[in-house]
């Protein structure tokens, strides 16, 4: 009989169990990240020797703050991955928790995304293709017997609900890597408007007033940076962008325009980083869109993007 907890589906407990493990980070000096109760410990270094070692000794106490506040861990769903930007050789450490070795993946579920030890979002992708699978056989079936735009509600519903979830962090892979999702989006649109396979795409997403795969990336992670220069995101996103008017002193045309300094990098995965391509697209935005309110600038972007199609 559990002599401690909260009734499961209480109102207090998902707040009382905030206020139960907000202070872990602070009390076992770890860097991580923790969301309800997903607890993500990062260790890094030059050497993969160190990082087993600080790993190691982080899970050792993290299982010791566990046992003294009487909270379980799940071994059996517990992992690790490494990430590494050059070709290493491979890993030989052990990694252990309690009395378990933690088992090594190449790609895991964390917060809805799945993450690969590449960081080239494949994994994800073939995810998404599993739930959004069944959206054009509904589709098709579904617009003889409702109207158009009850069609529209259900390709959001069931379509669009899951593609731009998350999609700041996946949607600028590899086109090779995104092209399955575009594959599908594209034959969702031509169910919804009885269209041949062959016909033109662009206007159809016009004639619905819906964004392809490539544009949705474009509005979300606009609107990103428009709470970031209106200072509504958390502190951890404070230094992820800087205005050029704030490190010249000397005014030019793209400091009147308060444009983002677009950071240089040689690989071309820092290239495709939100970091880099919000700087990049919010430069390319007009002014007069820049400067709207959040939820003007929000609707006046997607009409700007759809114009684009015709």
């Amino acid at each position: 009989m559990n002599k401690c907890g909260v009734p499961q589906g209480s109102i207090l407990g998902p707040l009382l169990f905030l206020l139960y493990v907000n202070d872990l980070p602070n009390i076992i000096d770890l860097s991580g990240i923790l969301f309800a109760d997903d607890t993500c410990v990062l260790s890094s270094s030059k050497s993969l020797s160190t990082v087993v070692m600080d790993t190691n000794e982080k899970l050792k106490r993290l299982d010791k703050w566990f046992i003294t506040n009487k909270l379980t861990v799940n071994y059996t769903k517990t992992n690790y991955m490494v990430f590494s930007g050059t070709r290493s050789s491979p890993f030989n450490g052990t990694i252990r928790m309690g009395n378990c070795t933690l088992s090594k993946v190449s790609s895991t579920k964390y917060l809805g995304l799945m993450i690969h030890d590449q960081l080239n979002w494949k994994a994800h992708v073939s995810y998404l293709r599993t739930k959004i699978a069944s959206c054009s056989n509904i589709m098709y079936k579904l617009r003889y017997l409702v109207p158009l735009e009850s069609c529209v509600s259900v390709y959001y519903s069931l379509f669009y609900s899951k593609i731009s979830y998350g999609i700041m962090c996946w949607g600028h892979a590899h086109h090779d890597v995104v092209n399955p999702i575009r594959v599908m989006q594209n034959k969702i649109v031509k169910t919804m408007l009885f269209q041949p396979i062959y016909t033109r795409i662009r206007p159809l997403f016009a004639t619905l007033n819906l964004l392809n795969v490539n544009d949705i990336f474009k509005l979300e992670i606009s609107k990103h940076v428009h709470k970031f220069l209106s200072n509504a995101l958390p502190d951890v996103f404070v230094d992820q962008y800087c205005l050029i008017t704030n490190t010249r002193a000397v005014q030019t045309r793209a400091a009147g325009r308060n444009d983002i300094i677009v950071k240089r990098t040689k690989k071309d995965i820092g290239k495709r980083t939100s970091t880099v391509l919000g700087a990049t697209i919010w430069n390319d935005i007009p002014q007069n869109i820049r400067t709207l309110s959040f939820l003007t600038f929000k609707k006046t972007f997607k009409t700007f993007l759809i114009e684009n199609y015709s």
